[in-house]
């Protein structure tokens, strides 16, 4: 398999609306005009539950994992890089729903457990501690991505992953855009851990 076409392969992968997907054909509702109206994992639970959120999830992790696993399986670290910034990219701005993705965040964590995992343990662990204290999905995220970003460099000496992890937090935290305004505002919504 040529790199190019492993690129391009990740682009399209990652392009997947599996949240858009699962949640017509689960809910026979479209995503975009469901809460926050965002094609990824967090709003597909809000869409239609664990049944729609969990294999969102999983899947929107594998995006990022696959086609980084394949890089580094029949080429390097910085083809397997490439494919999983490619995935991230297809995954927030998705050639299926003109342009328009998700987030990244899920997507990341695949492509993440490939090329860095001990950073990106520490990414997951500084998500859950700031979802747990603030109940924002969205600061959780931003937040965890900085953290993966900052610990790279720590971790795994290699200049293009740190270039690479710094520009896919920038992604992240961009795509973002509206959950800070709500955040300034006070206006975003909190992840309910009991029904009222």
């Amino acid at each position: 398999m040529p790199r190019l076409a492993l690129l391009v392969f990740a682009y399209l992968f990652g392009g997947i609306p599996w949240a858009y997907l699962l949640t017509r054909l689960i809910t026979h509702k479209d995503i975009r005009q469901i809460g926050s109206g965002n094609v990824g994992a967090t709003n597909a639970f809000r869409a239609g539950g664990w049944k729609v959120g969990v294999p969102t999830l999983l899947l929107d992790v594998f995006k990022g994992a696959f086609p980084t696993f394949l890089g580094l399986q029949f080429f390097d670290l910085h083809t397997a890089l490439a494919a999983g910034v490619f995935a991230v990219v297809g995954h927030t701005f998705t050639p299926f729903l003109g342009f328009r993705g998700g987030k990244g965040v899920a997507t990341a964590v695949g492509a993440f457990s490939i090329l860095a995992p001990l950073p990106l343990l520490l990414g997951v662990l500084v998500w859950l501690l700031v979802l747990a204290l603030f109940r924002y999905v969205s600061l959780a995220s931003m937040v965890g991505a900085f953290t993966v970003a900052i610990t790279v460099p720590i971790f795994v000496k290699d200049t293009l992953l740190t270039v690479a992890t710094l520009f896919t937090a920038v992604v992240i935290i961009l795509r973002h855009h509206g959950n800070i305004r709500r955040l300034f505002k006070k206006e975003e919504p909190k992840i309910q851990w009991r029904k009222p």
